[in-house]
């Protein structure tokens, strides 16, 4: 999961609350698109750009947070350690 990606959604949890439940692409600082499934966002993305964006599931407050990587596999994380 890239650092950069992965702080800033940290950082900007309480700007991302209007996408809890939704599949989000962010890169460099912003989300590129949203939408309900990993398969809806990444159509979006493609549009923008050929760069590959940090994919995840906005949890609500029940749920725990899941990341699309690289790999194309998910990944769900702990959400006290936010590890693997």
């Amino acid at each position: 999961m890239p650092l950069e990606e992965s702080t800033w959604i940290s950082e900007h949890q309480d700007e991302l609350e209007e996408y809890a439940g939704k599949w989000i692409a962010v890169l460099k600082g912003r989300v590129l698109a949203s939408g309900h499934s990993v398969v809806e966002v990444m159509e979006k993305v493609a549009q923008q750009t050929s760069e590959l964006p940090l994919v995840v599931k906005m949890p609500r407050k029940d749920e725990n947070l899941y990341v699309f990587n690289e790999r194309r596999k998910f990944v769900e994380l702990d959400p006290v350690s936010q590890e693997a």
